[in-house]
């Protein structure tokens, strides 16, 4: 089981970039080939945005075709709020969403303009 510091990662406690996100999902894809596990402990961060969690966990549930459920028994997160939590189960719900509709034929931004 790999581990990995956030806070150290990125050097700062606002994670709000996606470019951020997107390097934490590079290490952490990475990690996954050798290990069935990885843990992301967030100790230290004060906020955290929906790019970050789309570039992170959205990724990461569309290459690995993970589901919440899913992600969750492989990705342990440790020391993050509650409602970030649902930040980002609803990052990964997202995507999965975008991945149906785009599965369908339907593309998501008109989708989602028309409703």
């Amino acid at each position: 089981m790999e581990k990995i510091n956030i806070v150290d990662l990125i050097g700062a406690t606002s994670l709000m970039s996606a470019e951020k996100g997107i390097q934490v999902f590079e290490l952490v894809f990475e990690a996954l080939k050798s290990s069935s596990t990885v843990v992301l402990n967030f100790d230290g961060y004060k906020y955290i945005s929906s790019s970050f969690c789309n570039s992170l966990f959205g990724k990461l549930a569309i290459e690995k075709k993970w589901t919440v459920k899913e992600l969750f028994a492989k990705i342990k997160i440790e020391g993050m709020d509650p409602d970030d939590l649902d930040e980002v189960e609803l990052s990964i719900i997202n995507a999965n969403n975008r991945t149906y509709l785009m599965h369908k034929g339907i593309d998501p931004a008109v989708f989602y303009t028309s409703i």
